[in-house]
């Protein structure tokens, strides 16, 4: 069972963001043949598709569903398992994004990857890591949480900072530019919102790719007691910010996507833009009783720009 719902904000709140919010909140442990609708890790749209996968580490699922029927009966071959080139499964899936050619899949876990699909979803190879991870060692299930592509590069980002920055008061966690046609990447820092307080936990879980330079990120945070909160940023790599002691690009807040809702968010992860120009959001309930998986759909006016 799910329920849909449009929810009309007054445009004066919004300031030129969205003028209507729907959601779709579904069941826990809801089943479409055999597959169990939860763990929403990330969403990409393409042609009016929205294809969701999910963080199982035992099968990975990818759900693609036309935007405009989100809410009916799904049929069995909407579902897709995808597989590496030894048959395995269960990547801890993370990232999901279309270069306009061929997809892209992330996961971290204990073997962080980046690995490429052609369009029908074969396993076609993956980005060799070995370097990056070296030198920057992640802290354990928190590499590569977003990913997104403009066509000509890839982004991805660590959740949070690595292990030598985790002490740092800055929190300063990398954003990667990969080259498509070289292979070659770029790093650029990036800081995160503090921390609530001792006990919360904010991370980036996803990103929107919209040129070379600008990206949206999703900062997510956690606070025991309080709930989950979600708010969403324009961030120019090419500008920088002083933070700390050093540089980071630049970002501007844009959406607390709590404000826009009239339920509780729950534990956001994946965002993604259709060509119509939605802000499409996915939850991943962790597979658990205690949470809900839902979608969001924000309209929006306008995408925001950094003042002049």
């Amino acid at each position: 069972m799910h329920r849909i719902v449009t929810l009309f904000v007054p445009l004066a709140l919004l300031s030129k963001v969205a003028i209507a919010q729907e959601y779709v909140v579904f069941e826990h442990d809801q089943q479409v043949c055999e597959y169990t609708l939860g763990g929403w890790s990330d969403i990409e749209i393409v042609d009016n598709i929205a294809w969701i996968v999910n963080d199982s580490r035992e099968q990975t699922d990818l759900l693609q569903v036309p935007l405009d029927s989100v809410s009916g009966e799904w049929a069995c071959e909407q579902f897709r398992v995808l597989t590496d080139d030894q048959g395995l499964t269960g990547f801890d899936a993370e990232g999901l994004t279309f270069d306009g050619q061929q997809w892209w899949l992330s996961s971290e876990g204990s073997n962080p990857r980046i690995m490429r699909f052609s369009l029908s979803l074969e396993y076609l190879d993956e980005l060799d890591l070995k370097p990056l991870l070296l030198e920057l060692s992640p802290l354990d299930n928190r590499a590569f949480e977003a990913l997104g592509s403009d066509g000509h590069f890839l982004f991805t980002m660590f959740e949070e900072p690595p292990q030598a920055r985790s002490g740092s008061s800055s929190r300063v966690t990398p954003i990667i530019r990969f080259d498509l046609n070289s292979g070659q990447y770029r790093r650029f820092n990036y800081q995160l919102d503090p921390l609530p307080n001792a006990l919360s936990v904010l991370g980036a879980v996803s990103l929107v790719a919209l040129s070379a330079n600008e990206l949206l990120v999703l900062e997510r945070a956690y606070v025991p007691g309080e709930g989950n909160s979600a708010v969403i940023y324009l961030v120019d790599i090419e500008s920088a910010s002083v933070c700390g002691s050093e540089q980071c690009v630049k970002k501007l807040r844009w959406i607390d996507v709590q404000q826009f809702s009239d339920i509780t968010i729950d534990n956001i992860e994946g965002m993604a833009m259709s060509e119509s120009g939605d802000l499409v959001l996915v939850s991943d309930n962790n597979f658990s009783r205690h949470q809900t998986t839902q979608l969001i759909k924000l309209p929006l006016n306008q995408l925001p720009s950094f003042p002049q």
